[in-house]
């Protein structure tokens, strides 16, 4: 009985050691460039999100294979800016705040995946510099337009208004997402270790019209933020948890 015991235990093993190993390559050689451990990342956290977190996507990865694009997003999770990475086979490059950046433990793997660490001060021009040469560079941008995490009901109060102006000056394509039912926690531990029901809306690309002048006023600054929070806001509409608060059922879109 016991070296029946031993040998599915053996043969359970195996599966994991070749699913994992598998799914490592399969990172590898899909996306240009990835190196052989953030390829073992996204597979742990493909695994995890998908197993543990139940995570469910609207649609197969709806960015461009090639070519410079703007993810952006609602931030409810510490968990968000994971489960967007295994929503795509591009890597997208997340910009972060500093002091997250620099976790013990962690700091790492950000670096490996070339994410942005952003100033709170909102005055941070070397990581627009970084933003820009990545665009440039035909490579995704991930930004959460509001900042910190936010609750559902807080999904169109006060967005950053740097997204906006760096997408209308280079007319990149911006590709919003909703996230609903990750948990609800700031630490990101706390939100792995959390079950969930996570899903993702996908919703169409689209640009914001050219701006021509280096300056622009804060009600036209605010208008550009409305419509990166609104392109957001309105895949919620038909979520079951937002719909609850009713944070966006009675929201016009700004334009």
């Amino acid at each position: 009985m016991d070296w029946l015991l031993n040998s599915q235990a053996l043969t359970m093993i195996s599966i994991v050691v070749i699913i994992v190993s598998y799914s490592t390559i399969y990172w590898y050689v899909r996306v240009p460039g990835e190196s052989v451990r953030i390829g073992l990342v996204r597979t742990t956290a493909w695994i995890v999100l998908h197993l543990y977190h139940r995570l469910r996507i609207d649609r197969r990865d709806p960015l461009p294979k090639k070519g410079a694009a703007i993810v952006i997003a609602n931030h409810r999770s510490g968990i968000d800016p994971v489960a967007l990475s295994v929503a795509t086979c591009r890597r997208i490059h997340f910009l972060m705040a500093r002091e997250y950046y620099e976790t013990v433990g962690l700091r790492w793997l950000f670096r490996d995946l070339e994410c942005i660490p952003v100033n709170r001060d909102g005055n941070d021009w070397g990581a627009l510099k970084t933003a820009l040469r990545y665009l440039k560079q035909g490579r995704v941008i991930g930004i959460f337009p509001q900042g910190g995490i936010r609750g559902p009901e807080e999904i169109l109060d006060e967005g950053k208004g740097g997204v906006a102006l760096m997408a209308a000056k280079t007319q990149t394509s911006l590709y919003p997402f909703f996230i609903a039912g990750s948990p609800h926690y700031d630490s990101m531990l706390r939100c792995f270790l959390t079950p969930s029901r996570t899903r993702i809306t996908c919703g169409e690309p689209f640009r914001l019209n050219p701006v021509r002048d280096q300056k622009l006023s804060r009600a036209e600054q605010a208008e550009l933020t409305q419509q990166v929070l609104y392109s957001i806001a309105k895949l919620a509409e038909n979520d079951f948890d937002t719909c609850q608060t009713g944070s966006t059922t009675s929201r016009r879109n700004p334009t």
